[in-house]
Parts: C-alpha cells; structure tokens; sequence
C-alpha cells in the first residue's frame, strides 16, 4: 500500500507499507531513532530481530514516509487478540516515529491518519497505544484523532480508538 501526497511542508512524501524483503532498508533507521532497543523485550537478544520475526509471521506491520526518497519516519503495528472476541483481533500502536529534525510538520499525524485508514479496513476491532502523560503534543493529536483515554500504570496513558467508527 503506497500513498503519495504533498502538504504545505513538502513537495512530495510517500508512506509505505514495508515488506519483509525491505526491512533491511529501515533497519539502522529504527535503531538509531533510538525507541526500540533490547529493554523491550526483557534485555534478551536483539529487538530487532524479534521485530523481524513478527514481522516475517504478519504479526506485525511496519509503514514508513520517505520525503525526498529519504526515510523520514517509521510506525510499528502489532495485531493482538482482541479484548471483545477471540476469533478476531486488534491492532496496537507501539511506535510512531518521526525524525527529529523535520517534527512539527504534521507528518506524525499523515501517518497517524493513513494508519487508522489501514486498520479500518482490516477485521480488527480497535487500535491501542500507551503514551507517556508528559508527552502532550502527542496526546493532543491521539484526542484530535478521536482515541478515549485510559489511565494506565504511573505516569502511561492508555488510549482505544473503535475502528468501527470508521467503517
């Protein structure tokens, strides 16, 4: 799935879904945005490669916007089972990356729309995400997007969004 766009920012981007035969194209690009390091999965071998993996069993989907051919952000979403039913599943959000030096330019939230569009269209019934609560630009744009917020543990937010309002 390829969209290409331009906005008030950019002449063109283009977000694409990632196939397991490019993952090596975004890979040192994950690893140098820094959020996906071996901590997430308890210290215990390379993150990337469980990454990979469910990625290689289509438990996870990775999309990512070039600007100028160049990588500029990557998302990672990962299907669950869901919490209504157990023949079907949900999606969560777990990462929304944008490079540092191109954020506030609404590409965080171009990606954000095209994901929930995704997720829409699949059986899934919801899209979940934690965010820090200290993280208020994004936890405006996750209550623009119409996400409900949850309190989670400490100092996380838990928002769901129903994908059947868009469908």
């Amino acid at each position: 799935m390829i969209v290409m766009e331009s906005n008030d920012f950019y002449p063109s981007y283009k977000i694409e879904d990632l196939g397991i035969g490019s993952f090596s194209l975004v890979e040192n690009f994950i690893r140098n945005s820094g959020l996906i390091f071996d901590g997430f999965v308890g210290g215990k071998g390379d993150s990337l490669d469980l990454l990979r993996d469910k990625l290689l069993r289509n438990k996870a989907k990775i999309f990512i916007i070039y600007v100028e051919n160049e990588i500029v952000s990557y998302s990672v979403l990962f299907s669950k089972r869901s919490t209504i039913s157990k023949t079907s599943y949900d999606w969560h959000l777990a990462y929304v990356y944008v490079d540092a030096s191109i954020r506030r330019r609404k590409l965080g939230e171009k990606m954000l729309r095209f994901l929930i569009n995704f997720a829409s269209k699949t059986k899934a019934n919801e899209i979940s995400l934690y965010a820090s609560d200290d993280n208020l630009p994004a936890i405006q744009l996750y209550r623009k997007l119409g996400f409900q917020e949850h309190k989670f543990i400490a100092n996380y937010v838990w928002f769901k969004l129903n994908l059947n309002l868009f469908r």
